[in-house]
């Protein structure tokens, strides 16, 4: 990449660079600091001022061109989960194509990247095309587009996979007391009522994104509140312990530094996406003192 793609000239702070031996763009402006690698559209961090990053990124991450990195904001697409093609899609493992980057009128970043195709012979690699606007400053928005490019209708699924930095031991989360689905119990039914007390146990559930989802986080003394206007579920989501331990790519206690708060349109609430039309997925976050 020869240059960046500014709309209206170069913006003072920014630069694209390599980050563990992978291209990023390092954003450092008076609103916010963030990094984005190029492979999988990656935001890596996001730091509004006056806080200290708000994203988990694991120390242990294995930054090798076309496997998954640790934490961040990973862009699931266009499947979730495990599957005979790889899991959570190719969308994170690919290079994008960043074509845009912006200034709002109060300061804010707004970068924009595409990825017109897949990875050859995976599903729906020539299916679907991907667009990613993430605005950064006090607050931060991710908007998730794909584009139907066949003939025929598709059913991609999608997901934002965030990460978010917080002391896990000492987490109150609300907005999901209404109940939801336990992926590591065959979906049983979870009942309504408050989030438990993470102590290393692992997690992985599915529950209606009907409100924000806050994080008080004791441990940094913030607040961080989660919102997906578009979404029809959130995916909660702690490796505890024995999974940390058992991750090549987490150190044993990064179960204790992190929960995933997950915007997802997946499983049977996956979009129906008819030839040349776009189904959308957004995240939105900020964050406050305690």
């Amino acid at each position: 990449m020869d240059s960046l793609p500014f709309v209206h000239g170069p913006i003072a702070g920014i630069t694209l660079e390599s980050h563990n031996a992978m291209p990023a763009l390092v954003i450092s402006t008076p609103r916010v600091n963030a990094l984005i690698y190029i492979q999988g559209a990656q935001l890596a961090q996001w730091q509004p001022a006056g806080h200290t990053p708000v994203l988990f990124m694991s120390s242990a991450s294995q930054f090798e061109p076309g496997q998954a990195i640790r934490g961040g904001v990973p862009v699931i697409a266009p499947w979730f989960g495990p599957s005979d093609a790889g899991r959570h899609g190719w969308a994170r493992n690919l290079d994008w194509e960043l074509t845009s980057i912006d200034e709002s009128d109060d300061g804010d970043v707004v970068v924009r990247l595409e990825l017109p195709q897949g990875r050859v012979g995976a599903p729906l690699s020539t299916e679907v095309s991907l667009t990613l606007e993430i605005r950064l400053g006090a607050r931060l928005s991710v908007k998730l587009s794909a584009t139907n490019t066949s003939d025929h209708t598709i059913r991609p699924e999608l997901a934002l996979h965030a990460y978010w930095a917080v002391e896990a031991r000492h987490l109150v989360a609300s907005g999901i007391e209404m109940g939801g689905r336990d992926s590591l119990n065959s979906n049983a039914a979870i009942p309504a009522g408050p989030f438990e007390a993470l102590t290393g146990q692992a997690v992985d559930r599915f529950y209606p994104f009907d409100a924000p989802i806050v994080l008080q986080d004791a441990g940094n003394r913030r607040e961080i509140k989660i919102s997906s206007p578009d979404a029809t579920n959130a995916v909660v989501w702690n490796p505890g312990l024995s999974g940390s331990a058992a991750s090549a790519d987490m150190d044993a206690e990064d179960w204790t530094r992190f929960i995933c708060v997950e915007a997802a349109r997946a499983r049977d609430a996956r979009p129906i996406i008819t030839p040349g039309t776009t189904a959308q997925l957004s995240l939105h976050a900020e964050v406050a003192h305690l």
